[in-house]
């Protein structure tokens, strides 16, 4: 017979599991997005200062997956919005690989977990 407090506590596992998962899977995601950006950036950046600034980072709320892409010098955002106030890599990098990057990132914790990662 299961008691309902053990239940309860293997379903809190689980999901502390999952959120868990899904927060590996972010930061993986994240960081690749990161290197993907850097590898992209069209712009000049004189001193490189502007292409090793751009960071990557996530975060978990519930089972909701943020993945953010920052320029962290004071000028990133004149390089960004400098061609006609388009951006330049940031977003567009977003926007073409976050969901074929996290697929992969979710794919290799899957892969992990199944001891082939």
């Amino acid at each position: 017979m299961v008691h309902i407090h053990d239940f309860i506590r293997r379903v809190d596992a689980i999901a502390v599991n999952a959120g868990n998962r899904l927060a590996e899977a972010g930061s993986l995601a994240a960081n690749e997005l990161q290197e993907i950006a850097k590898n992209e950036a069209r712009w000049d950046d004189i001193t490189g200062d502007a292409r090793r600034a751009i960071s990557g980072s996530s975060s978990v709320r519930g089972n909701i997956l943020t993945i953010i892409l920052t320029g962290k010098t004071r000028h990133s955002i004149f390089l960004e919005l400098a061609n006609e106030r388009n951006w330049a890599v940031l977003f567009p990098t977003l926007r073409r690989w976050a969901l074929p990057v996290a697929r992969m990132a979710a794919r290799r914790m899957n892969l992990k977990d199944r001891g082939r990662g």
